[in-house]
């Protein structure tokens, strides 16, 4: 949010107000990679000559700890590399990328090629998230995105543990011993029995199977709902973040119009503004006195790093292709996973051979009047006469609809992600349309300021007066540039819940 006075290098040409179109729409820009951890510069140095960035980088003081600021790239991809090598080295340090602009007007431009983004040219960086909105407390471990990581980590282990499962065998014991009360005699039968059919394996096997189904179904309904749950919490805590934005900019702009009323109260005595003038400033600066109040009794959060760090950069992140995006959406989509579930369950409708029976056995025998034993084996079958016809019709039926309802959501998979990425690349114009107009209004101060400090005696307009409007008008681009922020990185989240990636590069190519 701070933004540095330019200064010159080089040989300093004239001051230059280029307000023609071509200036205005020049975007020579650039990313600035930071690394704020150092305790001491003694350290900070240390790690420039280990890194051997000595001459790409810079030990930069800030209050608490030095910062090593690399000079900007031209290009994301290699910000990209230092912002890696930073966090290889130090993982817990806060390493951000920032996008940085060349100023083309309204103050002094070196002479010579300054196309390029070589150190030490005028740059200013663009509206951002201050790094007070970083959120230093851990989550807790009740948080819905951990409980979330918890069941996913256990989540192959636990299918694959169930698939594991075997059924029944279908092997029995079977004795009985018989005496004859009248005749005294005795008869007796032991024998291992295997039934294939009816209530033995096949059967078992049946009833797993159906248990198997029924298990995955459970489990994928709770890790759907978990992540719907996991996004709505993600949206929760991103208003908390929209309410401290609009806190923090309230804020700002109530010390703004205070200093601005109390020299509007002094100037309206002495007849330099209108009464109307007057009572026009006083309105805001009660709004913004009335905005302070409401939102320091609301909600109010912070952002994580990796949250902070895409939102200060993803107007300039790009999304996958689109059939990238569906693909990966239709293969995680739990939604299709449950479809497949109910199309397998369909499989279990009741048939005729349910009451096929099949028993080998072997074992042995004593009838009554015997003396010895005799060893058996035997074969005993029970075979339904008649079948269910019109069993097969039902799947046929009951499967094509769960496939039409698989359509269906491919379909409304891929409209969603249509939406959302228009939505996205909306915000992201949003941003960027903002950011020109916050650029444009700040040259255009600079450019009363200078007509204060040389005044001309045919300007018929106040440059007083029209800064203390540009400077208002500023802070309130400044929020609408942050809510876009929020805005775009609301849209991405609800399109990472939609595609769920195993990594955030499955979603965004940079």
């Amino acid at each position: 949010m701070k933004k540095d006075k330019p200064s010159a290098c080089g040989t300093v040409g004239s001051i230059l107000f280029l307000m023609s179109a071509a200036a205005a729409a020049a975007d020579i820009s650039c990313y600035t990679v930071q690394l704020a951890a150092m305790p001491v510069e003694r350290q900070a140095s240390e790690f420039l000559r280990e890194q051997q960035l000595e001459d790409r980088c810079r030990v930069v003081s800030v209050p608490g700890n030095y910062t090593v600021r690399c000079s900007p790239e031209r290009s994301y991809l290699l910000a990209m590399r230092h912002l890696e090598r930073f966090r290889e080295a130090y993982p817990s340090a806060y390493v951000n990328v920032t996008k940085r602009y060349f100023m083309e007007a309204s103050f002094v431009i070196p002479d010579g090629d300054h196309s390029t983004c070589a150190p030490g040219l005028n740059e200013f960086d663009t509206v951002l998230f201050p790094d007070s909105f970083i959120a230093i407390e851990s989550e807790t471990d009740g948080s819905i995105s951990n409980i979330l990581g918890r069941i996913e980590n256990v989540r192959d282990k636990y299918l694959e543990k169930l698939n594991e499962r075997g059924s029944f065998k279908g092997f029995y014991f079977r004795s009985q011993f018989e005496r004859d009360m009248d005749n005294s005699d005795e008869r007796e039968f032991l024998a291992l029995e295997w039934e294939l059919f009816d209530e033995g394996w096949r059967e078992s096997k049946k009833q797993l199977d159906e248990k198997r189904v029924e298990t995955k179904l459970q489990y994928l309904q709770l890790l759907r709902d978990m992540h719907e749950r996991n996004l709505h919490e993600a949206l929760f805590r991103f208003q908390g973040v929209s309410n401290s934005t609009r806190f923090y900019q309230a804020k700002k702009r109530f010390k703004t119009l205070k200093n601005l009323l109390a020299k509007y109260e002094e100037q309206l005595e002495q007849g330099y503004v209108t009464r109307t003038e007057y009572e026009n400033m006083r309105y805001k600066y009660e709004r913004a006195q009335h905005d302070v109040h409401h939102y320091s009794g609301l909600d109010r959060r912070r952002m994580r790093l990796r949250d902070f760090d895409i939102v200060n950069t993803i107007e300039y992140v790009s999304l996958a292709p689109f059939d990238s995006l569906t693909d990966k959406a239709v293969d995680n989509s739990y939604d299709l996973r449950i479809q497949e579930l109910f199309i397998s369950r369909s499989e279990s409708f009741p048939e005729w051979l349910d009451n096929l029976s099949l028993r080998l056995y072997v074992g042995t025998e004593r009838e009554f009047g015997a003396d010895e034993l005799t060893n058996i084996v035997g074969i005993r079958a029970r075979i339904p006469i008649g079948s269910n016809h019109g069993r097969q019709e039902l799947i046929d039926i009951e499967q094509s609809a769960y496939r039409d309802q698989q359509q269906a959501i491919i379909a409304r998979l891929e409209q969603k992600i249509n939406r959302l990425s228009e939505l996205f690349q909306f915000h992201q114009k949003r941003i960027k349309t903002a950011a020109s107009e916050y650029r444009l209004l700040e040259r255009h101060r600079d450019l009363q300021r200078e007509y204060r400090e040389h005044p001309l005696p045919a300007l018929a307009a106040v440059p007083d007066k029209a800064i203390d409007h540009l400077t208002v008008d500023l802070l309130a681009k400044e929020e609408d540039i942050l809510l876009a922020r929020l805005d775009a990185y609301e849209v991405l989240l609800q399109l990472e819940a939609l595609v769920i990636p195993d990594v955030l590069s499955e979603l965004v190519v940079n």
